[in-house]
């Protein structure tokens, strides 16, 4: 009976080292689950970006008072092209044509924003100068303007070449344009007039 009663007691001192196995593996888990997830809460981070945003005056764009492109008079005794160049240059050169009296060029005004970059644009390729009276549709009463170009910077920047001006400290900016008047021969003595339109919007 002693001997049993050994066992017993060695049994029972085995098992209390077991429990105490198990809380501590039990504690060592619960340790590493904690670290766990503050590692992960550790793996988030936040930044801050600036945000910008600028408002710009609305263009103005207004032709001088008094300006026109004006191709003087002329003789046609057949087609050929004259063209007025922007710094109010006529050539006249064709043989069918002879010019004669004063010529102009409009100058478009530009207001905005001070020293901002502004893109000039012709709004259609070529416009149409009809005789007074004369019949829409009628070749003999009507002139073809085309080529048009200006004095404004070229920018060369993109994949197509565009007009473009600076406006200076106070907003304000300038530019002329010119073109080219086609005749076929036909057409009628009188008066031919008629419009194009330019815009701009900043670069």
């Amino acid at each position: 009976m002693v001997v049993l009663h050994g066992i017993e007691d060695q049994l029972s001192k085995d098992q209390n080292k077991m429990k105490k196995y198990l809380r501590l593996g039990a504690t060592g888990a619960v340790l590493a689950a904690s670290l766990g997830m503050t590692s992960v809460a550790h793996a988030q981070d936040t930044a801050t970006a600036d945000a910008f945003a600028e408002i710009l005056t609305a263009l103005q764009l207004n032709v001088a008072t008094g300006t026109s492109l004006d191709f003087g008079a002329m003789v046609v005794t057949g087609a050929g092209t004259v063209s007025l160049a922007p710094d109010n240059t006529l050539d006249c050169s064709v043989a069918t044509i002879v010019c004669s009296g004063s010529t102009g060029v409009p100058t478009f005004e530009v207001a905005g924003t001070p020293l901002k970059n502004v893109t000039v644009k012709f709004d259609a390729s070529s416009a149409i100068l009809r005789r007074v009276g004369g019949v829409v549709g009628a070749a003999a009463d009507e002139l073809v303007l085309d080529s048009f170009t200006s004095n404004a910077s070229v920018n060369n920047s993109g994949p197509v070449p565009f007009y473009e001006v600076s406006l200076d400290g106070l907003g304000d900016s300038s530019f002329e344009v010119g073109g080219d008047l086609n005749f076929d021969g036909s057409e009628v003595p009188g008066v031919y007039q008629g419009s194009f339109d330019v815009s701009v919007e900043y670069s």
